[in-house]
């Protein structure tokens, strides 16, 4: 990929001439009257001597600065808000140090053009940090890294995990909302979000943070270490940054808000009455359901039923969910490059490790999760109690649901099989956990080539992979 960048030169002279074209545009609309005045005292300034000496009360004239040359860009996004007439939005690396930042997200989604994406509380958005301008969709805002595209952590057209990204190699971010797709194709159509990296770094910096919520836990953990020097003379610069941080869970049972799900709640009018605790309509025991056209029932421990209230009995799914998910990371980048005479050679490595752990509720199974009702051995089944059966057969939706199905093979008025809608919590097999892994490894290398004094050509050759593991346990094939 190349990139064509130009110069062009405007000389004081030229100015002059469009300033005066200016004044003489001004003039012309003045009245006939006063054209004629400035006329006659013109003729009668050339009509008198000129001077060999200005008088000495006459201050001299400033010459006019000369524009040495106007550096026009097309294809790379511009520095600064103030410099272009596109909405650009920069944010320093102040702004990170101030906040002890760790994870870009939580910073980028604090700015009102930008809606919270995945992030480290995002209990069903498996841990991944991301942004989303406008809100468009995360995989509609394209991410930069020093004005190159970074690999997508997913298949998913363009969205990057920015867990993958330390805030300490960071200079500046500029964040594009407008006319991007333009430039950069329809996966920038929210906007661009460019990371500028350091290359002024002389010298060993060491960053060491920690946070925690006023109870003591949540901690976050992050030690980052960067140095950098010049060589030849300071035409060449090294820097290489590592990154370590460590960041642990936290229960949504660690907080009375979060203990249960809400939903809302009506009186039996359809008015509302405020929230409610959501809670799965099944539980660990098994609980047979009849939709609404019966009571429901749930097992005791010696196969007998008895009554089910759902938003009393049922499981309560927020016993096993984060509010804030663990994730350790690691990050080695280190970049280089050398100014000769009328060229620039750069490179640059990116190297990490992302490892994060999601929690889930146990599989549900039953009529939660499959079409239509399940066949179970009835009238022989020996975990059934008699009690429970004869609750069944009384029950107007299990005689609606097993009307005709002519599964009585003995005669004996009771059918061998039965059409129930069970459902239950699988607690034996624990609570469902997602181990997750990413290994990134993206590297450039560039060549710029100054033409001529007006023509700059800009290579480069960028690689990039991402490896992802996700480990799921356990793991229930309902088929089987």
């Amino acid at each position: 990929m190349a990139t064509v960048r130009g110069w062009t030169s405007v000389s004081a002279r030229q100015l002059s001439l469009c300033l005066c074209l200016g004044i003489g545009a001004a003039c012309s609309v003045l009245s006939p009257q006063l054209s004629a005045q400035t006329a006659d005292s013109a003729q009668q300034l050339t009509m008198q001597p000129v001077s060999e000496a200005a008088p000495e009360s006459q201050p001299a004239v400033a010459p006019l600065p000369v524009i040495e040359e106007v550096y026009v860009t097309g294809s790379l996004l511009p520095r600064g808000n103030y410099m272009s007439n596109a909405p650009i939005t920069t944010v320093d690396s102040e702004q990170f140090e101030i906040t002890s930042t760790v994870n870009l997200e939580s910073l980028l989604n604090t700015m009102p053009q930008i809606l919270a994406g995945s992030d480290r509380t995002s209990t069903f958005g498996a841990g991944w940090a991301t942004a989303d301008l406008r809100g468009l969709g995360e995989n509609r805002t394209l991410t930069l890294l020093d004005g190159k595209r970074i690999v997508p952590s997913f298949a998913d057209g363009g969205t990057v995990d920015l867990n993958l990204i330390p805030p300490g190699i960071i200079e500046r971010v500029e964040i594009l909302t407008g006319g991007a797709s333009t430039t950069y194709g329809s996966d920038a159509m929210a906007g661009v979000i460019n990371l500028i990296t350091k290359s002024n770094v002389d010298g060993f910096e060491i960053n060491a943070a920690t946070e925690s919520t006023e109870r003591g836990d949540s901690q976050i953990h992050n030690v980052a270490g960067t140095w950098g020097t010049y060589f030849g003379a300071d035409r060449g610069h090294v820097m290489i940054h590592v990154d370590l941080s460590k960041r642990r869970s936290l229960s949504y049972q660690a907080r009375d808000f979060a203990r249960t799900l809400k939903t809302d709640a009506y009186d039996d009018t359809g008015g509302p009455v405020g929230l409610a605790p959501d809670l799965w309509p099944i539980n660990t025991s098994g609980v047979i359901t009849s939709f609404g056209n019966g009571p429901d029932y749930q097992f005791t421990p010696e196969g007998a039923l008895s009554l089910f209230t759902a938003s009393e009995e049922g499981y309560n799914p927020a016993q096993d969910l984060m509010l804030q998910l663990p994730q350790e990371r690691e990050v080695i980048f280190a970049k280089t490059y050398w100014q000769g005479d009328g060229f620039e050679l750069r490179a640059q490595a990116h190297l990490a490790n992302s490892k994060l752990e999601r929690r889930q509720p146990p599989v549900p199974f039953g009529w939660l999760t499959i079409a239509g009702p399940a066949q179970v051995t009835f009238d022989a089944n020996p975990f059934l109690a008699d009690s429970a059966k004869y609750t069944l057969l009384m029950n107007p939706f299990f005689q609606f649901a097993n009307a005709g199905a002519n599964l009585d093979f003995n005669g004996n008025g009771i059918p061998d099989i039965a059409n129930l809608f069970v459902g239950r919590v699988i607690d034996e097999l624990g609570t469902t956990s997602w181990d997750q892994k990413y290994a990134l490894g993206q590297f450039e290398v560039g060549l710029s080539y100054d033409v001529n004094d007006m023509w700059t050509i800009d290579s480069f050759v960028n690689y990039g992979e991402i490896e992802m593991d996700w480990l799921v346990s356990p793991a229930l094939d309902i088929s089987r």
